[in-house]
């Protein structure tokens, strides 16, 4: 009973990794057959890499929302929409207040970025060691660092919409 239930947790942790081939078999509670190629555990911050290198260099296009395009709340609603199925509100002006503001001290992968540069307003999504991905107009999706010059001197507020259950 024992080897059935250490089966099921492995098969139940491939639904969140990605492995090159997989074989699971069950036989009157023993196992048959367990053949794993290559086992890789995702975390938080590599899933939202992924959806980085999806939309990577996709250029900026104004209320886009697909890979013809994305403005940067564009970006943002289609990454949370995509990944954890939270539709947030279409402008970055209405980002700013979903979910639960923070200070940027304590900031966590997957919490939203707002900055106020004169005349609008722009939101990334904060990936760790100082860096966003958001879509920038003069160089589409990118990734860039919270501190730098620029984005440092327009930074308005960070929020954190996703919670542990």
């Amino acid at each position: 009973m024992k080897r059935y239930y250490i089966l099921i947790v492995l098969c139940l942790a491939f639904t969140v990794t990605s492995a090159k081939s997989t074989s699971c078999k069950v036989v009157s509670d023993s196992i048959v057959e367990f053949k794993i190629d290559s086992l890789k555990l995702i975390t938080f911050q590599e899933i939202l890499e992924q959806q980085f290198e999806k939309y990577d260099h996709v250029k900026y296009r104004y209320a886009g929302r697909s890979e013809k395009g994305f403005d940067c709340s564009g970006f943002v609603g289609t990454v949370f929409q995509n990944l954890f199925e939270i539709k947030l509100p279409r402008s970055s002006r209405e980002m700013i207040s979903v979910g639960e503001e923070i200070s940027k001290d304590q900031l966590q992968i997957g919490d939203l970025v707002i900055f106020k540069p004169p005349g609008y307003s722009h939101v990334g999504i904060y990936l760790g060691d100082g860096v966003f991905m958001h879509s920038s107009t003069k160089l589409g999706v990118t990734k860039s660092s919270i501190d730098s010059t620029y984005w440092k001197k327009y930074y308005k507020t960070s929020r954190r919409v996703l919670t542990p259950n």
